[in-house]
C-alpha cells in the first residue's frame, strides 16, 4: 500500500530549484532513507512530505491527501532532528505528556505509553532532568522516545544521529532499528553516512540537485549504482574513477561497455596477488598507509590516477608493490553525461 506519494514535486526558494520533478511512493511499513550531497533538497523533500513546505508545483499525498492540507492536530506525523527538539524548560517527563497529551489518550493510555518508552529507550532514570542536564546520547533517546510515543504513522528523520560519536552512534542506531521493526513504523531517514544506510534502509532513494535519480534496495544501489554520485554515497571508503583508455589499466578495457566513459571500482573490490591469465593486473607500488582497525586503507598511483585498495590482512607496507586486478562484476561503468 502507497502510504505516502509524490507526485511531479518542484520546490522553489526564490529563482532556485531544490526539488525538481520528483516521484516518490513509501510504502505503508518501509523504512526508506534518502542520501545526497549537501544541498541535494533531502531536508526540503522531507518538510514537504511534513507539509511544512509547500510545493511549487506537484503534490505529496499522505494515505491519499495532501499533506499540507492535513490539520495539525490530525497528521500522525513524526519529526526528528539533530537538535532533538525537546523544550529546554520542561523536564523528559512533561516533554513526554505534553506530546501525549495532544493525542488525547486517557490516562491508562498514556501510562502504557511511557512505560513502553522507557522499556525500549532506557529514559526512567531521566524523567526528572532538564534538557541542559542530558548528554547528546541521552537527549537523543528522548527524543526518540517523545517520537514514538505518540505512535505516529510516518516518522520523518533529518540526520538524528549526526551529533553523536561513533560507538554511541552505532548503540542508539541498532536500538532505534529495533523498535521501529517493533512498531511497524513507516519511516523515512535522511543519511549521509552509508553505514548507517545500510542499517536502517529496506529501500534507498538517492537525490541529486534536487532530482531523484535512483531508487532501489541497499545491494541494488550498492551493486549497480546510477551515477558516479549515487556509487559514492554508497562507498564508506570512496570509489577509484579510471578512464577507460588510461595507461597502466589496459585490463580493463576488455570489459568496457558502449557509450561509457569512466570505470570505477571500489578499493574493497580489487584482488591483490597475481594477475589472473583471464584479466591482466595493474601494478602499484604503495606511498600511503590508513589503519582501519579491521583492515588497512593502502595507496599509490598508476599513471598519475590515485588508486586505494583495501588490505584485510594488514601486512602491506610503504613502498611494497602489489599486483591489482578486479572481477568484471565489480566494475562500476559510468555514462560520460553522468560523472557528475
Amino acid at each position: 500500500m502507497e502510504f505516502v506519494e509524490i507526485k511531479s514535486l518542484c520546490v522553489q526558494h526564490g529563482p532556485l530549484s531544490v526539488v525538481e520533478n520528483v516521484d516518490l511512493s513509501v510504502q505503508q511499513g518501509e523504512r526508506l532513507v534518502i542520501l545526497g550531497p549537501s544541498g541535494a533538497g533531502k531536508t526540503t523533500l522531507l518538510r514537504a512530505m511534513a507539509g511544512l513546505v509547500l510545493p511549487t508545483s506537484g503534490h505529496v499525498l499522505i494515505e491519499g491527501q495532501a499533506a499540507s492540507q492535513i490539520p495539525i492536530q490530525r497528521r500522525s506525523v513524526a519529526w526528528l532532528s539533530q537538535d532533538y527538539a525537546l523544550y529546554p524548560q520542561l523536564t523528559v517527563q512533561q516533554n513526554l505528556e505534553v506530546a501525549l497529551k495532544q493525542k488525547k489518550l486517557s490516562l491508562q493510555e498514556r501510562s502504557d505509553r511511557l512505560q513502553q518508552v522507557d522499556q525500549w529507550f532506557r529514559i526512567g532514570d531521566l524523567r526528572d532532568r532538564l534538557p541542559s542536564q542530558l548528554s547528546g546520547g541521552q537527549a537523543q533517546r528522548v527524543a526518540f522516545a517523545k517520537a514514538m510515543a505518540i505512535r505516529p504513522k510516518l516518522l520523518l528523520l533529518d540526520e538524528p544521529l549526526s551529533q553523536l560519536d561513533g560507538q554511541l552512534r552505532q548503540q542508539l542506531l541498532q536500538r532505534f532499528v529495533q523498535a521501529l521493526c517493533h512498531f511497524e513504523t513507516t519511516v523515512c531517514w535522511i543519511a549521509h553516512d552509508p553505514w548507517e544506510a545500510f542499517a536502517i534502509a529496506t529501500r534507498l532513494a538517492v537525490l541529486e540537485q534536487g532530482r531523484l535519480i535512483q531508487t532501489g534496495s541497499p545491494k541494488q544501489v550498492y551493486q549497480r549504482p546510477g551515477s558516479r554520485v549515487a556509487a559514492e554515497l554508497c562507498s564508506p571508503w570512496g570509489v577509484n574513477w579510471v578512464p577507460k583508455s588510461a595507461k597502466g589499466f589496459q585490463f580493463l578495457q576488455a570489459h568496457a561497455t558502449t557509450g561509457k566513459a569512466t570505470v570505477g571500482v571500489r578499493p574493497e573490490h580489487w584482488k591483490i596477488g597475481e594477475a589472473s591469465s583471464s584479466n591482466g593486473a595493474a601494478s602499484l607500488v604503495v606511498r600511503e598507509i590508513r589503519y582501519l582497525g579491521f583492515a588497512q586503507l593502502v595507496s599509490g598511483l598508476i599513471e598519475d590516477i590515485r588508486i586505494s585498495v583495501l588490505d584485510p590482512s594488514g601486512t602491506i607496507e610503504v613502498g611494497q608493490e602489489l599486483k591489482i586486478s578486479v572481477h568484471p562484476d565489480h566494475l562500476i561503468w559510468i555514462d560520460e553525461k553522468r560523472l557528475s
